[in-house]
């Protein structure tokens, strides 16, 4: 229920940065925060896929008994990619943090 209800979050905030973009307008921070929702619940999606089918999710396409044929070990290890692809977690926060609310810089060490 947790995913379905970040699932539907996701698809109105999308609905939303598309009328922005209909409008001529900038997303400025809703579409930093939409990056970072929208990555992490396709990871979570994939990481659920996996638990619920077990380790048949981890067959390669092609396989003869590979459900989905295949698609989810894929569909996983892509989500892991497009997870890391503009920067960790983290580092998401900080620049949503910096740059969409304008807090200060983490002090560095």
């Amino acid at each position: 229920m947790e995913l379905e209800a970040r699932l539907l979050a996701n698809e109105y905030q999308g609905y939303r940065l598309l009328t922005l973009s209909a409008r001529g307008e900038e997303p400025g921070l809703a579409g930093l925060v939409m990056k970072l929702a929208s990555t992490t619940l396709g990871h979570d999606i994939a990481n659920l896929a996996l638990d619920v089918i077990g380790d048949r999710a981890l067959l390669a396409p092609g396989e003869p008994s590979a459900p989905a044929m295949g698609m989810f070990g894929t569909a996983y290890m892509w989500s892991l990619g497009v997870l890391i692809a503009g920067g960790t977690a983290n580092i998401q926060r900080n620049i949503i943090a910096e740059r969409g609310l304008g807090l200060p810089r983490d002090a560095r060490k």
